[in-house]
């Protein structure tokens, strides 16, 4: 990519200049200043593997309103663990402030040990968000509204509105395929899996979505 000295790694933060081109906003150096020291062996050469989710808050600014998560649970200096179904954002000081945490969203799904894939906070204050592998749900709303089946599929879209204590299913795995079939044009069976969320800025009260899938006709692409 031109103005980049250096292929893009997976958990690197890019941005979009306003005139067109790409930006670094947190390259590989910057996140083994952030993360610190993790083996302690005097050397900062520790990163994250992959970052899952991503969502920019629209009000401050700089890195404490990136939030994100990671594919993995990564101990921090000090005894802080981030766990890859915690949304956190960095706090501005040299540390971490997990803003929405992985028993959060256990408990809003009635699920265990899951992982988050995507996440976004929608402009009226409900959250959306996607786990990396299908889970089971204890919860007979969510069993009911996934088909009477408890095996929720990673391509399911969840949404929590503001003051519920129970997610609902905003889009099942036939929803989500439907939803990349009409876009795309094709009639794939599957999309893998729901790996990006985000408001659409062009379409109020829309989602943004992005797959997983390995096909020519979803690969890289964003559909609303």
């Amino acid at each position: 990519i031109p103005g980049l000295a250096h292929d893009l790694k997976k958990h690197e933060l890019h941005r979009l200049r306003p005139g067109g081109g790409t930006a670094p906003f947190v390259p590989l150096e910057a996140w083994r200043v952030l993360l610190g020291d993790r083996n302690g062996n005097g050397i900062y050469d520790d990163e994250p593997s992959n970052i899952n989710a991503l969502h920019i808050r629209s009000t401050g600014g700089g890195l404490a309103s990136w939030l994100m998560s990671t594919s993995v649970t990564i101990p921090l200096a000090g005894g802080t663990c981030l766990k890859d179904g915690d949304v956190f954002a960095f706090d501005g000081h040299g540390g971490v402030d997990v803003v929405y945490s992985e028993s959060f969203f256990e408990v809003a799904t009635q699920t265990t040990a899951i992982d988050i894939d995507a996440f976004a906070e929608g402009p009226g204050g409900a959250l959306w968000f996607s786990f990396a592998d299908d889970e089971f749900t204890a919860s007979p709303a969510l069993t009911a509204q996934n088909g009477g089946a408890p095996s929720i599929d990673e391509q399911t879209v969840f949404r929590l509105d503001p003051a519920a204590t129970e997610a609902v299913i905003a889009f099942t795995k036939t929803q989500v395929v439907q939803i990349f079939n009409q876009a795309a044009g094709t009639g794939a069976a599957s999309v893998v899996d729901v790996c990006g969320l985000a408001s659409d800025p062009a379409n109020p009260g829309h989602l943004l979505l992005s797959s997983r899938s390995v096909s020519s006709s979803f690969q890289g692409r964003v559909v609303t």
